[in-house]
């Protein structure tokens, strides 16, 4: 598990956070930690309640996706704050497949709202390649 340490910001003030790289094991039990220390991170880098609570919420749904749907023993979290927005990526979804649209899944359906939730509260939900391995990058605007 990484230490959650945020780095340095362009200016190399320490203050000035940038990124924060977080591992965890593939496991349910994991999922409160992570959220919180994505959302920390949000805070800490100027974001507002929404921004933050965005975040939390987006990386809880791809991480309970890669817990459910894929064999990863680890997820990989990396959330790096630019300017105008923060960009979250969620490794250990080299098995998932993300739909170019996302529908509005069936009422009664548990299966299909994580990536639904996800795309309600962020700008935008891609799947990317980085180092060989897919990612989910997700991205939420500065308000």
């Amino acid at each position: 598990m990484s230490d959650g340490r945020y780095g340095m910001g362009s200016d190399g003030r320490a203050g000035a956070a940038s990124s924060t790289s977080i591992a965890v094991p593939a496991s349910t039990a994991e999922l409160s930690s992570l959220r919180h220390r994505v959302g920390a991170f949000a805070r800490h880098t100027g974001g507002d309640d929404t921004v933050a609570e965005s975040l939390e919420l987006a990386v809880s749904e791809l991480a309970t996706n890669v817990i459910r749907h894929t064999a990863a023993a680890e997820i990989r979290v990396m959330v790096h704050r630019a300017p105008t927005r923060w960009v979250l990526d969620v490794g250990g979804a080299d098995d998932l497949e993300l739909p170019v649209e996302i529908p509005m899944p069936p009422q009664h359906s548990a299966a299909g709202r994580g990536l639904f939730v996800t795309q309600s509260v962020m700008d935008s939900v891609v799947t990317v390649a980085v180092d060989g391995h897919r990612v989910v990058r997700c991205t939420k605007m500065a308000g």
